[in-house]
């Protein structure tokens, strides 16, 4: 199986006039790109339908849309023309709140669902409490075979959260659409996805936006022996297709037994040996 993910470039990307046209720039990549390898999913980046800015979230009311508005009639023609699912971002409204949201659809053009950012970011370069609402349920879905999930950006933070996702729903490979700028948090952002890939033993496609101050995509395997089998990319819009290998799944499980090994409840352990004196 294989996805097709997308590190597009969203700079300037501010009005309804601007979202339009980046919306039919990224339709001719992504159809470009299909012609030339099989695809199975396209991904796309953390909010990817317009700016990561605070200029952007204060124009939400023209920005934000449904589930069965415009945008989503877009990439539903565009998964029809490619022949395969499209999982993008956008800001999603609800009544009176806004939600980051990452859609699914499939290569037929129905609405599979949709995932809401359960953790709201608020730190470095990041500006979303004021303007966006937590999302209150988990994203999985299936897809040729395999079992996904879906994090988004900050989600890879709370390790018993992500840990919940994929060992509770039996995920084999976990999309992270992201929005990490060059802020104090991107230097981490690599440890965390190998981390989260290793110790739940998934697929981890970590996938940014494009342009300076951006980039940095990272795809890691369930399992990785040499640190060449980790793809990572730089700042440039760029196209990746990434192969979705089940004997990896397989091979990693069977020869670093995490999760078999694992304890199912550790509050059962003893208390720690108390120490009569202090140690000087």
């Amino acid at each position: 199986m294989n996805v097709l993910c997308c590190q597009v470039l969203a700079d300037g990307v501010v009005t309804r006039a601007d979202m339009e046209s980046h919306q039919q720039r990224v339709a001719g990549l992504v159809s470009s790109a299909c012609e030339d390898a099989a695809v199975d999913l396209v991904l796309l980046p953390e909010l990817s339908a317009i700016e990561y800015s605070g200029a952007a979230f204060e124009n939400l009311s023209e920005l934000a849309t449904t589930t069965d508005g415009w945008l989503c009639a877009s990439m539903s023609k565009l998964a029809r023309e490619i022949n395969a699912a499209v999982c993008f971002g956008m800001p999603r409204r609800e009544a009176e709140d806004y939600f980051i949201s990452q859609v699914l659809i499939d290569r037929d053009g129905l609405l599979l669902g949709f995932y809401d950012k359960v953790h709201i970011a608020q730190f470095g370069d990041s500006v979303e409490k004021p303007y966006f609402t937590p999302g209150n349920r988990v994203g999985v879905f299936t897809l040729g075979g395999f079992r996904f999930g879906i994090v988004i950006c900050y989600d890879i933070l709370f390790g018993d959260y992500v840990s919940m996702v994929a060992r509770g729903h039996g995920i084999d490979v976990m999309l992270h659409p992201v929005a990490f700028s060059r802020d104090g948090s991107f230097a981490s952002w690599p440890s965390f996805v190998r981390t989260r890939a290793l110790e739940n033993q998934v697929y981890w496609l970590s996938l940014n936006r494009a342009g300076s101050g951006w980039g940095g995509s990272i795809f890691c395997p369930p399992w990785f022996e040499r640190q060449t089998e980790v793809i990572e990319l730089d700042e440039s819009e760029t196209q990746q297709v990434i192969e979705l290998d089940r004997s990896q799944l397989e091979h990693a499980a069977k020869n670093y037994p995490i999760d078999r090994d694992r304890l199912g409840d550790y509050s059962s352990l003893l208390s720690p040996c108390a120490v009569s004196e202090s140690l000087d």
